[in-house]
């Protein structure tokens, strides 16, 4: 039986149908590599290009968020001198943070916080006092430029990013000024930076 079996694949193997297959299976098998090799470079071309566009995408996001961050930090500075003249007057200051605010169209509150931490010259609401925080008695006790995110702002109870600046005169450390951009603004500012 084992004899047959042998002798039957060796007259299929010398055949000329057989060698055609093995011979045409040979010369296919490099097409074959070079079409899987060819697959696999297309699918990472395909995941490169999608982390690009990811990465372009998160660019814009954030180049949206930096443009609103500098224009309430070049407020500040505009803000600071107005306000150190005007604040003898609470009815005037607020006056003048209230215009800023509505000609902004991006920040929710504008205000000149004294180093009481009390803040009387604002854009809306009542005056409101940050003496007690811990957060003031730090930036107090070392001046300087932040940037926060609070859940809830003091004067509006919405989500805001918050720039806070100090104001210094010749005779030192005279206050801040606090400027809040309402979060759902960074919205509007992503897709305008996008379509950019």
């Amino acid at each position: 039986m084992k004899r047959r079996t042998l002798e039957a694949v060796r007259r299929a193997t010398n055949g000329l149908t057989s060698r055609l297959v093995v011979l045409l299976s040979m010369a296919l098998l490099p097409l074959g590599a070079i079409s899987i090799h060819s697959a696999a470079e297309t699918q990472r071309a395909a995941q490169r290009a999608g982390e690009r566009n990811l990465i372009t995408l998160a660019a814009d996001s954030v180049a949206g968020e930096r443009a609103l961050i500098e224009s309430a930090l070049t407020s500040a500075r505009t803000l600071e001198q107005l306000a150190l003249a005007q604040r003898a007057d609470e009815g005037a200051c607020s006056d003048l943070m209230r215009s800023h605010v509505a000609r902004s169209n991006i920040y929710s509150v504008a205000g000149f916080i004294d180093l009481d931490g009390s803040v009387t010259c604002r854009s809306q609401g009542e005056a409101i006092a940050f003496g007690d925080s811990a957060a003031f008695q730090r930036l107090r006790a070392a001046p300087a430029t932040t940037l926060g995110v609070s859940p809830a702002g003091a004067a509006t109870g919405l989500p805001v990013i918050i720039v806070t600046r100090p104001v210094f005169n010749d005779h030192g450390l005279e206050g801040f000024i606090s400027i809040s951009i309402a979060r759902r603004t960074l919205p509007v500012m992503n897709r305008s930076a996008s379509a950019r």
